[in-house]
């Protein structure tokens, strides 16, 4: 049939409608597709695959620290030198709550992005302030191993990201 051709005389549809049907080349060329339009053409596909991206490093911060990586790492000497004038018993006491709650509250986040519940924007202000206090706490994690505070720029927007690619309908 596409060989052949399927198009109709148009005069019953003109005289039906009130207009000549265009072209599909002259009704595109009529309004072309704007740089945003080809952003988002371009974006919209990696949204799901983001955000199970993004899923894993949440889940994977809540569970180190609860396996005992963060503790031992409290305990370091560069840790207690970092803040000398801390009272540190009294931080390891507060710190383990803390850290319970914080790897608790990262586990939830990874379980509800994989669940698509729009927690984007919690995750956003979690990351945020994880990157506001670690470096008055512990100032050396900017230099640590794998970069404990570096890579939550990497995170955050890779966060945002998500965050961009959500619609209002799903």
């Amino acid at each position: 049939m596409l060989e052949a051709g399927n198009a109709a005389d148009v005069a019953p549809f003109v005289a039906a409608c009130g207009f000549r049907p265009a072209l599909l080349e002259q009704a595109l060329a009529r309004s072309p597709a704007t740089p945003a339009d080809l952003l988002a053409a371009r974006l919209l596909p990696l949204a799901p695959v983001l955000r199970v991206l993004l899923a894993p490093v949440w889940r994977a911060g809540g569970l180190v620290p609860r396996a005992g990586a963060a503790a031992a790492d409290s305990a370091r000497p560069e840790f207690r030198a970092a803040r000398p004038d801390r009272d540190h018993r009294r931080c390891r006491v507060a710190a383990l709550p803390t850290l319970v709650a914080a790897s608790l509250l990262d586990i939830a986040i990874g379980l509800a992005l994989l669940a698509r519940f729009r927690v984007r924007a919690v995750a956003i202000a979690v990351m945020a302030g994880y990157s506001a206090i670690l470096p008055i706490a512990f100032p050396v994690l900017w230099a640590g191993p794998f970069g404990p505070l570096v890579k939550n720029v990497a995170v955050l927007g890779l966060a945002l990201a998500v965050r961009a690619g959500e619609t209002d309908h799903g």
